[in-house]
């Protein structure tokens, strides 16, 4: 049931959601001072939110920055988290990648610099009301397609929400013994969600941020000032990721 609120719930945040209402307000309501306040707020929402300078600047103070490589200990464990694939795309005899696909190709980089020495892929399906293919096993053909022992590769296909990798990440390394240094991989907006979650039931680790959706420096003087459809979606996700850090802080979970 928490899986299911969580996913639908933030639909009310939405900046989507507030500019189809406001502009629902534009065209029914009758009093004019009313219709002048909802269209202010229309044109906020639609300039505001999608403003590149703005947006880059939220996610660079809510982003986890980015580790050295040097940083990371020779012979650790990965600790990677899923959400990145296509799970709906044929043919299923390769894996397709969406957003975050970092999480998984610098994972493989570090392993072949002798940072890792394995790997425990965590994460189900994520549809709400079916089961389906657990993406964790999409990432493990992925790695033993590009010459991955698969011996190494150690796999936790239930879980739904970053909760459930935590608690369910420990239950697998109790259970085979996997050792660290444990290196949590995941998007740097999603890592102080994941990093929380795994300290509180008890795993330390060290983060490596991947997938960031924030520039050092914005080169173009017109993203301070013209709005574009592409901020507001960032917008979005950074949205339900804050939203999701509170719920998850309010509960307990971090």
């Amino acid at each position: 049931m928490f899986f299911i609120l969580s996913k639908t719930a933030d639909v009310l945040l939405l900046p989507y959601t507030w500019i189809v209402i406001a502009a629902c307000c534009v065209l029914f309501l009758k009093q004019k001072k009313k219709k002048i306040i909802a269209g202010g707020v229309l044109i906020f929402l639609l300039i505001v939110p999608a403003n590149t300078a703005l947006v880059n600047y939220l996610f660079k103070q809510w982003e986890m920055p980015p580790h050295s490589i040097e940083s990371i200990p020779n012979q650790s464990t990965a600790f990677i988290l899923t959400g990145i694939t296509k799970l709906n795309k044929k043919p299923y005899d390769r894996v397709f990648f969406q957003k975050g696909a970092d999480r998984v190709t610098q994972a493989l980089m570090l392993y072949r610099k002798g940072k890792i020495k394995q790997f425990v892929i965590t994460g189900g399906s994520g549809k709400l009301l079916s089961e389906g293919r657990a993406e964790a096993f999409e990432l493990k053909k992925f790695l033993i397609d590009c010459d991955i022992p698969e011996e190494i590769i150690y796999v936790e296909h239930h879980a739904k929400n970053t909760r459930e990798n935590a608690l369910l990440t420990k239950e697998l390394i109790k259970k085979d013994t996997i050792k660290g240094p444990y290196i949590l991989i995941t998007s740097a907006f999603h890592m102080k969600r994941s990093m929380g979650c795994f300290s509180k039931v008890g795993i330390s680790c060290i983060p490596f941020p991947v997938d960031y959706y924030s520039m050092d420096d914005i080169d173009n003087p017109l993203e301070y000032v013209v709005p574009e459809v592409s901020p507001l979606g960032h917008f979005t996700v950074l949205i339900r990721e804050i939203y999701g850090y509170y719920i998850y802080k309010l509960i307990g979970y971090v």
